[in-house]
């Protein structure tokens, strides 16, 4: 009987904040706001620690740890949290719950362990600084982090096991937006206790040990610190650790409010608004607060950022031809794979609406920007002692920015005409995503006016910059030709190799999607609408990396850099020790 209630549950519908519509609207806005600057924050701190031969560290490689474990960790739920706020039907298969949950337990209670792990790095820097070097040594900074990673994993694959095992035989509504564990175990109708009797030693141990840690390692800082006679030296050690103080207070406050409060049988919403603080507030602030308390941080990005505009315009703008890669692909792939593993892949009107408007505005965007990286190695090619006048910095943005409007300008115009028409017919679109054409098959008005305006747009946003790089090259192989060695002719045409093998892929099959006959096996559309929009964007990397010996030279160059930081922390290391010694 157990069994046969298992397997009769496939889905399980989140309730979230359906009660409070107003709020749902105000949420949605913020959340994404927040989720956006929790990528962006987290990505650069990992970029600058990466970057900066500076910030080669235990302090800092910790911080990146922790900068990555916010990202997996938000990205487990938020989009599908900001997809279900706009959505009548909050939906997630069996497996997508268990998956979520797993995840989401493996990132929280990594981030738990790797907070008092960066609290005993704090008390060596502080109260043995000059057996720092020795104690914290590269080899521990790494036994540390991956322990806590893998530790953590095991414990919330553990748990999600036992929990998903449950017989799950009344209502499938989960009181939260999220498959959060409590939430899911009030709907099981079985025996629980062995669970809780897990989920109790993992809060034990997750929550008061590492708390009891951090505190007596600030505890031991403190006494330090007031041993210092200059004020100045107090300062700096208290700066030193206020950032790291203030994310262990906004973490550990909000966690253990949440799973070491009195249980409730019934869930009430202060539950889900403490999870939101803890789940996405908080992982948006710390590379704020890490940023902005940290001058090391803020003068290894002021050094990169400068560095960054200094380098080529060819660089700036594949900069931007590979974000637009990771907005477009994350526009429809994360749904779509959830689509995979669900029996009934469905997405709400503004969801659609929403979808059809980013793939299509990135997408736009693609053909001017690969367009102005053409012109780009025309002036490099052509004009070589003008290249710097001509490409500058002003240019070079203006160009990037007109690039973008014209995909931002042509998407609004193209779905809001879409979504004006009538649709009184089926709804089952024929793609795997909201593609423009697929949902206009389901209309039942005259879409000759939609014909017209995507014939417009396609011209203009599609043919025109082809052939601008058409033009482009046409010079450019001129200008090589006429180039009196012949050595000078590999050369020049290797400038040029990366970018037009990634216009042959894309414009390849983008132009035999939309400028081919129509085909009456609607397959071989979703086939190569596949390929443009996922295989594509992973291709355009590894062109650019394999055919150049600059990025391949960065990356070397990065790695040396590396690896001449270990050794001067040797150095300084054996300094000490000697310092030490001498003292």
């Amino acid at each position: 009987m157990e069994l046969v209630n298992r397997t009769e549950v496939s889905e399980f519908f989140l309730k979230g904040f359906s009660g409070y519509p107003a709020l749902e609207h105000l949420l949605f806005p913020l959340c994404s706001a927040m989720y956006l600057v929790t990528l962006l924050g987290n990505t650069a701190i990992v970029a600058v620690g990466v970057l900066d031969v500076h910030l080669h560290t235990p302090m800092y490689f910790f911080l990146g740890n922790l900068s990555i474990l916010d990202i997996c960790y938000t990205s487990t739920f938020v989009p599908l949290m900001l997809v279900h706020l706009l959505s009548a039907q909050k939906t997630i298969s069996f497996l997508g719950c268990a998956m979520q949950m797993c995840l989401s337990l493996s990132t929280g209670s990594t981030e738990c362990l790797l907070l008092a792990i960066m609290a005993y790095d704090r008390y060596l820097a502080i109260c043995r600084p000059l057996r720092y070097p020795v104690l914290m040594t590269h080899r521990l900074c790494l036994l540390l982090a991956g322990a806590a990673w893998v530790l953590c994993f095991f414990k919330s694959v553990t748990e999600t096991v036992i929990a998903m095992r449950l017989p799950f035989c009344g209502h499938r509504v989960v009181n939260h937006f999220i498959c959060e564990i409590l939430a899911v175990l009030k709907l099981a109708c079985g025996d629980a206790s062995v669970n809780e009797v897990f989920l109790w030693v993992g809060a034990i141990l997750l929550l008061p040990v590492p708390l009891a840690f951090i505190c007596l390692s600030y505890m031991l800082i403190l006494a330090t610190i007031l041993r210092v006679p200059s004020t100045a030296g107090r300062h700096k050690a208290f700066s030193t650790c206020s950032a790291h103080l203030a994310v262990v207070l906004l973490f550990y406050g909000t966690v253990i409010f949440m799973y070491m409060k009195p249980r409730s049988k019934e869930a009430c919403i202060s539950d889900e608004v403490s999870t939101v603080l803890y789940a996405v507030v908080t992982p948006m602030l710390n590379p704020v607060i890490y940023s902005l308390r940290n001058k090391e941080v803020k003068e290894a990005a002021r050094k990169v950022w400068g560095r960054r505009w200094t380098s080529s315009p060819v660089y700036f703008f594949l900069s931007n031809l590979s974000l637009m890669d990771i907005c477009g692909t994350s526009s429809f792939a994360p749904l779509m794979l959830v689509n995979f593993l669900e029996t009934q892949s469905t997405i709400s009107f503004p969801d659609c609406a929403l979808q059809m408007f980013l793939t299509l505005a990135l997408g736009s965007t693609e053909c001017p920007i690969l367009a102005v990286m053409a012109c780009d190695r025309h002036v490099a090619i052509c004009q070589p002692l003008r290249y710097s006048e001509l490409m500058s910095r002003q240019t070079c943005v203006w160009m990037a920015a007109l690039s973008w409007g014209t995909g931002f300008a042509n998407s609004p115009l193209q779905s809001t005409l879409t979504w004006s028409l009538p649709f009184c017919g089926h709804n089952v679109i024929n793609h795997f995503f909201c593609e423009i054409l697929a949902v206009l098959k389901l209309a039942c008005g005259d879409i000759s006016l939609n014909a017209l305006l995507t014939m417009v747009a396609t011209t203009v946003v599609t043919l025109a910059p082809l052939l601008l790089i058409c033009l482009s090259y046409v010079f450019i192989l001129a200008a090589i030709l006429r180039v009196p060695s012949a050595a000078g002719w590999p050369k020049g045409f290797s400038t040029c190799s990366a970018h037009l093998t990634v216009v042959v892929v894309f414009y390849g099959t983008i132009s035999f999607k939309y400028l081919k006959p129509k085909a009456k096996d609607p397959n071989l559309a979703k086939i190569i609408a596949l390929f443009y929009g996922v295989v594509t964007p992973s291709l355009n990397p590894i062109i650019y990396s394999l055919r150049n010996t600059e990025v391949k030279a960065a990356v070397i160059a990065l790695l040396r850099g590396d690896l001449l930081s270990r050794e001067m922390s040797c150095f300084s290391c054996c300094s000490l020790t000697l310092s030490g010694r001498t003292g």
